[in-house]
């Protein structure tokens, strides 16, 4: 079977929509431009070049899929430990997050008082 343009494009509209829902979502955490930018590939107007399906891949886009048609299986033992390991991430971010802002608030007090200690010293 023939891959032509429109077939890889309607397999990236796909796979835009599985990974990210949107092409907005996918443009933003892809940091392109506009979810616009993926039309001229999902229409089938523009094939698909190097550096396009490297940013796809590292977006978590099944480029075999798209580039082929062939799905990559991922063993569902595979993606629940992916699940995990991304939970916990987020876990982590929040937690120093968090430690973040008590930091900034300290800094702030510090900041007035020594602010003070120099307007009665002055």
């Amino acid at each position: 079977m023939m891959n032509t343009n429109i077939d890889v494009g309607k397999r990236l509209d796909e796979e835009i929509f599985r990974v990210f829902g949107t092409k907005r979502e996918a443009a933003k955490q892809m940091e392109l431009s506009s979810g616009s930018y993926f039309n001229a590939y999902t229409s089938g107007k523009v094939g698909i070049g190097v550096v396009l399906l490297k940013r796809l891949q590292n977006a978590s886009i099944d480029i075999g899929y798209v580039k082929d048609g062939v799905k990559t299986i991922i063993p569902d033992a595979i993606q629940a430990v992916a699940n995990v390991e991304a939970a916990k991430c987020s876990l982590e971010i929040s937690a120093l997050k968090r430690r973040i802002d008590r930091a900034s608030a300290e800094l702030a007090d510090i900041s007035k008082e020594l602010s003070a200690l120099i307007d009665r010293n002055s």
